[in-house]
């Protein structure tokens, strides 16, 4: 399925179906972050027994958590994805794109997950729920969303040095454990996004 058991990222944004996608021949799972990580990064003395012979992800993630919910810094997400899983979705996803559209009043209320003044990673499953795609569509793409995460986990604020608020936090009122980059109206993203593999296989 993949040449190693799993791959953690100790980075900002790296849980978005883009990099899961790209990933799939290259390892069976993906241990990261939807947002940014602060500098302390993962706590590797709490979390290393979970990973050094069996992984147990569930525990790794909630480790992780515990730790950002007493650290004086209490923002924090963690996901565990299936990358060996992420084809199935294909489908969906290029039917939903083919069939499906976001105005730009329903994409200003996706839940962001960055603090870039335009969003450039978008929940991915609010997106779709913000979309015009019919229930059943969105029905089928959550499934698939809730087989590929496997697991996540996610403080009720993240921090983002962008922002000019006076914490540098914002609110996640839902997350699904994965990011999505199609919407983005952001000049980064509309430069880089359609040479990904994710964007040639689902437009």
């Amino acid at each position: 399925i993949g040449t190693v058991q799993y791959i953690c990222f100790d980075d900002c944004y790296m849980c978005n179906i883009e990099t899961a996608y790209a990933l799939r021949h290259c390892t069976k799972y993906l241990v990261a972050s939807t947002s940014e990580i602060m500098d302390v990064g993962i706590p590797y003395k709490k979390v290393w027994k979970y990973l050094a012979n069996e992984p147990d992800y569930k525990s790794v993630c909630d480790e992780y958590l515990a730790f950002y919910q007493s650290y004086k810094y209490p923002y924090g997400t963690l996901s565990t994805v299936d990358c060996s899983k992420v084809e199935q979705i294909i489908p969906l996803v290029k039917s939903f794109n083919a069939t499906s559209t976001i105005s730009s009043e329903a994409l200003a209320q996706v839940q962001p997950l960055d603090g870039f003044t335009s969003t450039v990673f978008y929940d991915f499953m609010d997106y779709i729920n913000h979309s015009t795609a019919d229930e059943a569509m969105k029905t089928d793409i959550k499934a698939a969303i809730d087989n590929i995460v496997v697991y996540t986990v996610t403080t009720p604020t993240i921090f983002s040095q962008f922002l000019n608020n006076s914490n540098h936090s914002y609110k996640v009122n839902t997350s699904s454990g994965i990011t999505i980059s199609d919407p983005s109206v952001n000049s980064t993203a509309i430069d880089s996004k359609k040479n990904t593999e994710w964007w040639k296989a689902t437009h």
